[in-house]
């Protein structure tokens, strides 16, 4: 049995990330491997895993010096402790229960020390300097010891490299033994830079099937039926149009958001971790969303949604849409009420035809036979001892 890490972004508050690292994980255990998430986070990224440090990068990031701004921030921090604990929480204790994490490693000599045969690196913007602080080897699975180093769906966040991280990023790249982004624009550009094959597949989530995500949700949590908005970045837009799609239905409006506002005429949620997350979508009658992975649950449970463009990321989301047949569920400023609901056996038949591209890329990469590089001490297993 194959000996495989993960390295992903993974430990933060961000559902995507999480269930992507989740998905990764448990698909590849459904396939016969031994897979684990490698417990490697940056510095910088560890912070937000810790309340006080959290509401520090709030303060910090106060561009005001005024006495009174200050002291309505010092408030308003305050006053957002619990509910930043709870989520800390919720998102900790789906870690430790449904991904299988490795022993923290801190460098890439702890991840060597695992004695991994195959390093998987992705999804996620992996490979945007700008995340992950420059160039970081670790997240090309530039790891000594592994028969097999492989990208799936990993994400630049952006065109191209800087001049400055192109070389470094070009050679690491090479290095791969297969390769695979999660857009189009990214492939085409990383296969004239280095020369080499690099393949599109689908976001990690979609490996798996319905059944695993209800397996990890949580209970029903509204009796009455509700509408879900879910917007990774706020938008006015998508909100006035989600709260006059409930009123028009008679349906209750629920937000999941990472701040309140004030205003707002309808249930908002901070507190949430991933199972509470996919509860959210599992029972909603319909979803307005300008995220990918909103996007993304939306239709691994088949619910009728509506987009409004982020404008950042969103050319991924209208990739997504056009590859199973739903463009037209991309919205500007109000909801025609002659849209049908979505014919999910046509749309699956599309869906099922790029993961299923995808899992055979995932499949011919797992089964390559690499001979070991070099040899290194391992941890826990003895076997190089």
């Amino acid at each position: 049995m194959k000996k495989t890490g993960i390295i992903t972004v993974h430990k933060n508050v961000n559902y995507g990330a999480n269930l992507q690292a989740f998905a990764s994980c448990k698909y590849l255990s459904k396939q016969g491997f031994d897979s684990s998430v490698i417990d490697y986070t940056l510095p910088e990224h560890e912070k937000s895993n810790h309340l006080l440090s959290w509401l520090k990068q709030s303060w910090d990031g106060e561009k005001s010096k005024s006495l009174p701004r200050k002291l309505k921030l010092a408030v308003a921090l305050l006053l957002s402790m619990p509910w930043k604990h709870r989520r800390l929480k919720a998102f900790a204790k789906f870690r430790k229960t449904h991904i299988g994490l490795t022993p923290v490693c801190k460098s890439i000599g702890d991840v060597e020390r695992l004695c991994l045969d195959t390093v998987i690196c992705g999804s996620d913007q992996i490979w945007n300097p700008t995340i992950t602080h420059g160039i970081n080897p670790i997240f090309f699975s530039a790891v000594n010891g592994v028969k097999t180093k492989i990208s799936y769906a990993a994400s630049m966040g952006r065109d191209k490299f800087d001049e400055a991280d192109e070389e470094t990023a070009k050679r690491l790249i090479s290095e791969l033994d297969y390769c695979s982004v999660r857009e189009e624009n990214t492939a085409e550009y990383l296969s004239a830079l280095t020369g080499r094959k690099v393949e599109t597949v689908c976001d990690p989530v979609f490996l798996l099937e319905r059944c695993d995500y209800e397996a990890v949700s949580s209970k029903r949590l509204f009796k009455k039926d509700y509408v879900l908005l879910y917007s990774v970045i706020h938008n006015d837009d998508l909100t006035e149009i989600a709260r006059a799609y409930a009123d028009s239905h008679g349906l209750e409006l629920i937000e999941i958001c990472s701040s309140k506002d004030k205003n707002a005429r309808h249930k908002q949620i901070l507190t949430y971790g991933p199972s509470e997350f996919l509860s959210a979508f599992r029972y909603a009658k319909t979803v307005f969303t300008n995220s990918f992975h909103g996007t993304a649950f939306s239709l691994i449970f088949e619910k009728d949604f509506y987009i409004v463009d982020n404008k950042e990321g969103g050319s991924r989301i209208v990739n997504l849409l056009s590859k199973v047949g739903l463009g037209e569920r991309l919205v500007s400023s109000t909801v025609k009420e002659d849209f049908e609901e979505i014919n999910y056996e046509k749309c699956n038949v599309l869906l099922k035809e790029y993961v299923s591209s995808s899992k055979r890329f995932l499949e011919n990469a797992m089964k390559a036979d690499k001979a070991p590089v070099t040899e290194k001490g391992c941890i826990g297993c003895g076997a190089c001892a």
